[in-house]
């Protein structure tokens, strides 16, 4: 069911579970030539699950404008909300986005300049994966997976801080912060984890990504990491 305005309402979103097929023991997004270079821009606001399906379909990687979604995206309220749905919505609605060449990130909100650039990458639709790690671990399997979870905790992360285990984290739906899960992997010590591209930089973390652990058995993930977990779709 959609809204009068076209867009799918966050109680009419397809649910993608997917936790049924079979999926390899790991993977990683980066060395199939679907994730861009890491970025300092506060939050990823969809744009990197978008550069994955894109890349994955057409077999071109491009970088796209997160300013645009800055400027643009009014409901995401410069992407500080950490609501992937209404920038995904945002990009059927506009029949696309443009890439961050025509549309560079100015680290503030401006004037909506969508009208001037063309667009190079389209969705089709979106769907939301269901909440356990099984789906998760499926939906990643598909394409590099956009997330929302609460990163309070995060930013004190490091290269050598291991695999992040959020155990300050309250573990509810309560969420501040997108991210891109763009793989997985098992620890030699036995420990399964995400792989999670950040936008604070490459000084942060590992070279701009942390591991977060998976397959704990908390109803959410670590921080909320399987509570709001989007797949888009291009046709």
């Amino acid at each position: 069911m959609l809204t009068d305005s076209g867009m799918p309402t966050e109680n009419d979103i397809e649910l993608n579970d997917l936790s049924y097929i079979s999926v390899p023991s790991s993977l990683d997004w980066r060395t199939k030539g679907a994730v861009t270079a890491v970025k300092n821009q506060e939050s990823t606001c969809a744009v990197g699950t978008i550069e994955g399906i894109n890349a994955i379909v057409t077999k071109n990687l491009i970088s796209l404008s997160e300013q645009e979604l800055v400027d643009c995206d009014s409901a995401s309220q410069g992407c500080i909300t950490g609501k992937v749905t209404n920038a995904l919505n945002w990009v059927i609605k506009n029949g696309g986005i443009a890439s961050d060449v025509v549309y560079p990130y100015k680290a503030q909100q401006g004037t909506c300049q969508a009208s001037k650039v063309g667009n190079i990458a389209t969705i089709t639709s979106f769907a939301k994966v269901a909440q356990s790690d099984a789906a998760l671990l499926s939906a990643t399997a598909i394409q590099p997976i956009s997330v929302s979870v609460d990163a309070t905790d995060m930013k004190q992360y490091t290269k050598d801080s291991g695999i992040f285990d959020g155990r300050n984290c309250k573990n509810t739906t309560d969420v501040n912060h997108s991210m891109l899960i763009v793989g997985y992997d098992r620890s030699k010590e036995g420990v399964d984890y995400w792989i999670v591209k950040n936008s604070w930089g490459k000084d942060w973390g590992k070279d701009g990504y942390i591991w977060i652990k998976r397959n704990t058995n908390l109803p959410y993930g670590v921080c909320a990491v399987n509570a709001w977990a989007y797949n888009p779709i291009k046709s």
